[in-house]
C-alpha cells in the first residue's frame, strides 16, 4: 500500500496539470477519501468487536456489519484502480 501510495504521488506530481482538468482524477481522489474513511471505521469496528463477543456467532450483526465494511472496501479499490487506469489513458 505504501509502494501505491508513494507511486501515485509521484505520477500525479508529473502530471499534475493534465490531471486536475480531468474529471476523473477528483473521482479518483473522492475514492481514496472513502477508502480512508471506510478504513477508519473498518478498524475502529475491528478493535471494539472482540471485546463486546465472544464468538462470530454470537452478535451476527456487529460481524455482518464488518464484512459490510470490507466488501465496500474491495469495491473501493477496485474502483479506485480503475479510475486510475482510465487517468492514465485521458493523461
Amino acid at each position: 500500500m505504501a509502494v501505491l501510495f508513494a507511486t501515485g504521488i509521484l505520477i500525479t506530481a508529473a502530471e499534475f496539470e493534465e490531471f486536475v482538468e480531468t474529471p476523473v482524477f477528483w473521482i479518483k481522489l473522492a475514492l481514496v477519501g472513502l477508502l480512508v474513511v471506510n478504513g477508519a471505521l473498518l478498524t475502529r469496528k475491528e478493535e471494539i468487536l472482540p471485546e463486546r463477543t465472544e464468538a462470530p456467532l454470537k452478535n451476527n450483526g456487529e460481524w455482518a456489519r464488518v464484512r459490510r465494511h470490507a466488501l465496500f472496501s474491495v469495491t473501493l479499490w477496485i474502483a479506485t484502480a480503475a479510475a486510475g487506469i482510465v487517468l492514465s489513458y485521458l493523461a
